[in-house]
């Protein structure tokens, strides 16, 4: 059983606290005590901003600020959650409390606007108040992800739903009606005033916010004391009192989470989970009175009603022996039989300043505050004793009015305080009298990591939120698409009608001499090998390949994803986990066909992984790219195969990916026009060639200074204006993943162009717009002329706005291609680099309703 003291900051009392305390202790196996929540972070770390309603405007893209400047409290709090040895959760968390705002000082720019409120936490955050809850489980997002694989914390915006923006930020489990985590089963809120109120309070001066009226700082020490075993920890909390020692303005503060020991325990943690905590009251605060109670402050959606505890007044117990949650507790402890003390004096004599006796308006009963103690009024207690040298202990029994005693609370006697003054210690002289075995007190760190908090991080765009979010690992259920391997369902009842054709595309499809010669099958499977006939010709795509000898897999495949998007069936593992889980429960499935469920349902569209494409199942690159292909919306592509399908030229080159549409206008009889194609959205095929990239030909794949002749690549511009793009997550050891992500957005950029054609008549990347950006010319036969730049910078040798990279010099469509890239990977340097690329991806995207690429 350690006993530890440490010193925490204020303004890294959450870090401090974990990797200062809790982090420390280990079993004789090496295992953390509290051990990492996932693989890719030791806790949960959540920014939660809260917001009275209409304060900020939501539509597709998240939240934005209104038109109209308003003015409403907000409320920004730090949960950080943590995970013990038997999954048992502790949460800690700090706030700003609720403050008013008004949306005119605030910048309209999302990114901006983030920053911002990382300002305005570090600004308001209140440093003495602590708060702390339990749960059942956790099973929100736990982690957010930069471009470089780094886990960085979680930001989530909400409104307050009417209840408070300071209840709804602590509130860990209620986002919105869409996104509730019910299983969770928060505890009420314990709430930990380390100090009482000073006046502290934050000043104004127009943008600027200062503390005020106080003399506890961001670089303020807490003293904590206490103890830790595996199965509980005890500890008090006492931050400096030197600024207002009197009064009883700073007192220590205890707090224990852990197992009651119970009297037929046979399990180290079978006790019931049990969380108290205190708080500095006022100075008036009736000690002997049950009314006077600290507030209970309970999540949103959660009412425990009936005498539910609030961890301060009593103590508070996950759950009683049968089944009742967070109900109140109390302290037990043994007292002498003979006579009961008689109420303390509520007055008390004070002698002013020249002497003269008078009462006391309220007795303050708090230890310092107490009358002399040879008055009677201590005579009828337990007293130390100097012939014995002994005093009196008892266990810290947890009762309940109704179920009684439940166990007591480990590694902690109770005492009379009374002869024991301060600056006297009680501490047992020996650590083990019997045995050589020394104390177990590993050292805290040196080092404290800080988690900083950057709500868009680098790489990822202006979106808040990051694609590569993880959620705790819960193992599937066993049945989970289960018929692909027991057949409990018969394949041929899948219904898999996709394709909507319109008569006349039949008849196009039936007569013309490019045709198929008869109709296109309406079934996914038939009309997916009828598409690619059709696109079959003797170039170097040799599209052919993909076509697929339809077997019951691709029938259950496809009612697999009828399901997920149905939301009957949801798959949050990473590769790794779903390939483990898949070689125990569908082991019928071959890898490839592993990769394809994984993926399928993933994207919500179908996937299919053809011999050749082993390559992508190594690592993490399949994590990778779902991760960004998710980013675009799938009603762009219809399917997408991971195959070998391009055969390679004599010229050295790498075609790592290609997309393929089709587009035909037939006059109809009133003069207008119709798409006749307007059913296929896009083919995607990602080639196991983009696998052999090296990391130098990769980075033609992000934007580059260049210098670009009139055929040919370009030669690279080494310490040009673009090097700013590179980050420097794009190693040697772990790009290969990002090339992988990256070429598939660039793809998914063709797809995204010609779907302006099925929207409003128009393949983005020929607009007369976009074409003048750069000054696109054709020749005689109707190609573009390659665009040239002869020197660094932004601009081309025409005058105009160069592509962003030099691939992008080749065509209009590569230059969308390579932009959009850029749009998705790292759009704000394409903003402040290539606005007028960056504008008009943006008007597009939000004509055909992508918003949430806005």
């Amino acid at each position: 059983m350690p006993w530890i003291e440490e010193t925490l900051r204020h303004d890294r009392f959450l870090d401090d606290l974990f990797h200062k305390v809790f982090r420390r202790f280990k079993d004789k196996k090496d295992n953390y005590w509290w051990q990492d929540f996932n693989t890719k972070v030791k806790k949960v770390d959540v920014y939660k901003i809260t917001f009275e309603k209409g304060l900020l405007v939501k539509d597709e893209n998240g939240y934005r600020l209104p038109s109209i400047p308003q003015e409403g409290m907000i409320c920004i709090t730090r949960h950080i959650i943590l995970r013990r040895w038997d999954n048992e959760y502790l949460a800690f968390a700090q706030s700003t409390g609720a403050f008013k705002i008004s949306t005119i000082d605030l910048p309209t720019d999302k990114g901006a606007l983030m920053k911002r409120f990382v300002e305005i936490y570090k600004a308001f955050l209140n440093y003495t108040t602590v708060y702390s809850y339990t749960l059942d489980s956790y099973d929100g997002y736990t982690h957010a992800q930069t471009s470089d694989g780094k886990a960085t914390p979680i930001t989530i915006l909400c409104d307050d739903n009417g209840e408070g923006v300071l209840k709804a930020s602590l509130d860990i489990e209620f986002y919105s009606e869409n996104e509730y985590y019910e299983d969770m089963k928060q505890s009420p809120i314990i709430t930990m005033n380390l100090k009482a109120d000073t006046g502290d309070m934050i000043g104004s001066i127009g943008k600027l916010n200062y503390r005020t009226n106080t003399n506890w700082w961001a670089d303020s020490l807490i003293q904590l004391r206490g103890v830790f075993d595996e199965t509980s920890c005890f500890f008090t909390l006492k931050v400096d009192s030197a600024p207002t020692w009197e009064d009883n303005n700073v007192t220590l503060v205890p707090f224990f989470f852990g197992n009651l020991v119970m009297k037929d325990s046979t399990k180290r943690n079978e006790g019931p989970i049990a969380l108290l905590g205190g708080t500095q009251v006022g100075k008036f605060f009736d000690f002997d009175s049950i009314d006077e109670k600290v507030e209970t402050l309970q999540p949103i959606t959660r009412n425990y009603v009936h005498h539910p505890s609030n961890g301060i007044d009593s103590i508070m117990l996950k759950k009683t022996k049968y089944g009742a949650r967070y109900q109140a507790h109390y302290l037990k402890w043994n007292v002498p039989s003979n006579f009961m003390p008689p109420t303390r004096e509520e007055i008390r004599l004070m002698k002013n300043a020249i002497g003269t006796e008078k009462e006391e308006e309220f007795a303050r009963k708090y230890p310092r505050a107490w009358n002399y103690l040879r008055f009677g009024y201590y005579q009828y207690d337990f007293h130390p004793s100097r012939y014995s040298e002994k005093v009196h202990a008892s266990r810290a029994h947890v009762i309940h009015p109704e179920d009684g005693s439940v166990g007591y609370i480990p590694n902690i006697v109770l005492l009379p305080t009374i002869n024991v003054m301060e600056g006297d210690n009680l501490r047992f002289p020996y650590w083990c009298e019997t045995c050589d075995e020394e104390p177990y007190h590993p050292e805290a760190p040196e080092d404290i990591p800080e988690d900083e908090w950057t709500p868009f991080p680098p790489g990822t765009g202006d979106n808040d939120g990051n694609p590569d979010e993880e959620k705790p690992y819960t193992p599937p259920s066993p049945d989970r698409f289960s018929y692909h391997c027991d057949y409990s369902i018969d394949a041929n009842t899948v219904n898999d009608d996709y394709w909507e054709m319109t008569e006349l595309a039949q008849q196009f499809m039936i007569q013309h001499r490019q045709g198929l010669g008869r109709r296109l099958n309406k079934g996914f499977w038939e009309g997916r090998n009828d598409w690619i006939e059709f696109f079959t010709d003797g170039s170097n795509f040799k599209i052919e390949r993909s076509k697929v000898i339809i077997e019951d897999f691709h029938q259950f495949l496809w009612m697999s994803l009828q399901e997920v998007q149905s939301g009957k069936e949801n798959v949050q593992d990473t590769w790794g986990q779903f390939k483990k889980w898949c070689d125990t429960e569908l082991n019928c499935l071959t890898d490839l066909q592993k990769a394809s469920l994984f993926m399928t349902t993933k994207l919500m569209k179908p996937v299919l992984f053809h011999h050749s494409s082993e390559g992508f199942l190594q690592g993490d690159i399949l994590d990778k790219m779902a991760s960004f292909i998710k980013m675009i919306p799938n009603v762009v592509y219809d399917w997408i195969d991971f195959n070998d399908v391009e055969e390679e030229s004599d010229s050295g080159g790498i075609t790592g990916a290609w997309a393929l549409d089709q587009n035909h206008l037939v006059e109809l009889e009133d003069g207008s026009k119709e798409n006749i194609f307007k059913a296929l959205s896009s083919i995607v095929n990602f080639e196991p060639q983009m696998l052999l990239y090296t990391i130098t030909s990769a980075n033609a794949h992000r934007p580059y200074d260049y210098m670009k002749p009139s055929t040919g690549f370009g030669s690279r511009v080494i310490g040009g204006e673009y090097m700013e793009y590179y980050k420097p997550e794009f190693n040697e050891e772990n790009y290969l993943p990002y090339v992988a992500a990256e070429i598939a957005i660039h793809e998914l950029g063709h797809s995204v162009s010609y779907y302006g054609f099925d929207k409003f008549g128009s393949i983005l990347h020929d607009m007369p717009e976009w074409l003048d950006i750069s000054g696109w010319k054709k020749k005689s036969n109707g190609q573009y002329i390659e665009l040239t730049k002869s020197k660094p910078g932004t601009t081309l040798d025409n005058g105009k706005l160069a592509p962003v990279s030099d691939y992008g010099c080749f065509k209009p469509s590569e230059d969308f291609a390579e932009a959009f890239t850029m749009y998705v990977m790292n759009r704000r340097y394409l903003r402040d680099k290539f606005k007028a690329k960056h504008d008009f991806i943006y008007k597009q995207l939000e004509a055909l309703g992508f918003t949430n690429l806005l």
